[in-house]
């Protein structure tokens, strides 16, 4: 005979998602206005309570665990889903700000469960009305997130995106969409993560239970469907075979949110309740609404609860990490850059300047007062992408900049309002007429001032371009240019060792951070060798960016696509020395600057990310990291022969 006891728990407004924790022999679950995570531990009776901070968050709605770290949890807070640590015994001192992974556009997360292999279904619902009720708009979604956090959406034109649970074979997903009453059924492909020909498994209307709602959902290991229904005080179970009720569980609280089986040996089901949209009569009527039941003596089980396989959980720790060591990071320019590169530190202004490719805009930060100066710089026949921005030694407003498959130079005050358009002073040189979709890419100075730039062909998506068709170039002090390399893929990173020997270089689609021989006097290049395989150590898909050097002759090199971090090389050692994990996916290139070159900024894009990415990150923002223990070197300016650039100038 089943037995259902009421928790000493308060009565909630709305109590949702509980999750076995068989580690912590405990009941997790969310408080759902209240904006917290709740723990019942069933040996002590004892509960833990982390409130969350949100200010744009009206309330939670889901939480998971992550396989392999007992205090790191998914979140569906407001909009967004975010990760949170919560440490055992963790105080209750104040809200914890979580970290965000993804927002949606949808009004608000909702319930959400893990497949076998780990994937986080989730789904949202849609606005609540001035009393509180579902607005009962097609205006949400259901989601699968994958471990590496890409985010697919699968079914739309929910209104109240629910209960999730899986056959005992992985053949078969089922669904619920609250509103309408209906229990979904789709074919499952595990391998894949793929739902596919949805139909109705149960209808409530079609089964007398039609003033009840479906809500969350469990299995047992016979098979059957444990579902809560809203506005019904019981939990039913559902043979999906036969499509019938076999089993009612009627619990002393009319709004019975979701189900799940725990305990020691899986034997009790956890029952949660609300009181939200209750009058006062039926508050009256009904005491315990609310309340957190345990039920036993069912005379089934069910089976442990799948939880998140974050394969990118070593972001976490490495963000832990950094923060032990005060390693801290800003954002310090907007985001939405297509492609923000070239970040170059100037000493006697305290500003950064860096460059959004795409747009042809030159971008120059004064980090003391927070100004922000934007240039766009009118194309020309060789095209309009700008690519690196170096400024010209003694002269303050002139710069060498990258325009298509140009080197020009651009006058650019400091009186020039904070958004303007200028066209290029006078064009140095035009390469690769032939190849007319070419177009310059990364470029620095070396150590006597000699401008290195190199070339790529044209992107169709990020990292998919025409193989070898780039070149890498140096443009002498006294502006005449050399072809140093050919056969580029994609021309990157340049950095020179402080012994003035070596050139470090990275053609992004080689996958490798390479070195030459290098002469100081000439400017001459050889004996080209690779220091890192990005194939060998793992990191591919994603592909080395821009780069730079520290004081310790290590480089530090962007990575982009999804790894969101920037890694430090030792070269002599051939090795990867730390990773800092940005904020951010495209990080795209570094340099040192700061008032004793002790920040490092960091520029990233949002070329090549979904909707969702791009609103759920800070892509494309530019950062200054700190407290790394490390410091960099003023980057050289190019110098130009005063004779020649009065010559080219007129």
């Amino acid at each position: 005979m089943a037995v259902v006891e009421r928790l000493p728990i308060p009565c909630l407004k709305l109590g949702e998602g509980p999750h076995w924790l068989p580690q912590e022999n405990c009941l997790l679950f969310v408080d759902v206005f209240t904006k917290a995570l709740r723990k019942y531990y069933v040996d002590t009776k004892k509960e833990e309570v982390l409130h969350l901070d949100d200010p744009d968050a009206h309330r939670a709605a889901m939480v998971m665990p992550v396989e392999g770290e007992d205090q790191v949890y998914i979140v569906g807070l407001g909009k967004t889903l975010s990760v949170v640590r919560w440490p055992r015994g963790g105080a209750d001192a104040r809200p914890v700000r979580l970290q965000v992974m993804y927002r949606t556009q949808d009004p608000h997360m909702n319930d959400g469960k893990c497949d076998a292999k780990g994937r986080l279904w989730f789904g949202t619902m849609t606005y609540l009305d001035e009393k509180e009720v579902p607005a009962g708009h097609e205006d949400s979604s259901l989601y699968r997130c994958d471990q590496d956090l890409q985010v697919t959406l699968w079914k739309d034109k929910v209104t109240i995106s629910n209960g999730l649970a899986w056959s005992l074979d992985h053949k078969f997903m089922y669904y619920v969409d609250s509103t309408p009453g209906l229990i979904y059924v789709f074919d499952y492909d595990l391998q894949k993560g793929t739902a596919a020909n949805p139909r109705v498994l149960f209808s409530f209307k079609e089964n007398g239970l039609g003033g009840e709602s479906p809500d969350g959902m469990t299995i047992d290991t016979d098979g059957n469907l444990w579902v809560a229904c809203f506005g019904g005080g019981q939990v039913i179970c559902i043979n999906p075979v036969t499509r019938k009720v076999t089993r009612k569980v009627p619990v002393p609280s009319p709004n019975v949110t979701s189900a799940c089986f725990g305990g020691p040996d899986l034997a009790t089901l956890f029952i949660t309740t609300g009181t939200l949209r209750l009058s006062e009569q039926e508050r009256a009527q009904y005491p315990e609404a609310g309340s957190t039941y345990a039920v036993t003596g069912l005379g089934v089980k069910g089976l442990p609860a799948n939880v998140f396989k974050f394969v990118v959980l070593f972001a976490l720790r490495q963000e832990a990490k950094m923060a032990e060591e005060g390693v801290h990071i800003q954002q310090v320019a907007p985001k939405g850059l297509i492609i923000g590169e070239g970040p170059h530190w100037v000493m006697d202004r305290r500003c950064l300047l860096f460059v959004d490719i795409n747009r042809g805009e030159i971008h120059r930060l004064f980090t003391d007062t927070g100004r922000h100066q934007k240039l766009h710089v009118e194309p020309d026949g060789a095209g309009g992408t700008l690519s690196f921005v170096v400024p010209v030694k003694n002269h303050p407003d002139l710069y060498a900049v990258g325009l298509g498959r140009s080197v020009t130079l651009v006058e650019w005050p400091e009186t020039d309002p904070d958004t303007h358009t200028r066209k290029a002073k006078v064009t140095l040189h035009t390469v690769e007429s032939d190849t007319p979709t070419n177009r310059f890419n990364d470029g620095k100075c070396d150590p006597r001032g000699r401008l290195w730039a190199g070339t790529m062909g044209q992107e169709t998506a990020p990292g998919v371009l025409p193989m070898a068709k780039g070149h890498i170039y140096c443009l002498h002090n006294d502006l005449t240019l050399d072809c140093a390399v050919d056969k580029i893929n994609l021309s990157n990173g340049l950095a020179w060792s402080h012994d003035k020997k070596t050139f470090y270089y990275i053609d992004s689609i080689a996958y490798s951070v390479d070195a030459f021989d290098y002469d100081d006097a000439t400017g001459k290049i050889g004996n080209r060798r690779k220091l890192v395989d990005f194939k060998a150590e793992g990191l591919v898909p994603d592909i080395p960016d821009g780069m730079c050097i520290d004081t310790n002759g290590d480089l530090w090199v962007a990575c982009f696509y999804g790894a969101m971090c920037v890694i430090c090389i030792d070269p002599r050692a051939r090795k990867i020395k730390r990773k800092i994990t940005m904020p951010a996916k495209n990080i795209t290139s570094v340099c040192f600057g700061g008032q004793d070159y002790t920040t490092l900024y960091v520029t990233s894009g949002s070329l090549g990310l979904t909707p969702e990415e791009v609103e759920g990150q800070p892509a494309g923002a530019t950062f200054a990291v700190t407290g790394l223990g490390v410091k960099g070197t003023a980057p050289e300016e190019f110098v130009i022969d005063e004779g020649v650039l009065k010559a080219r100038l007129g």
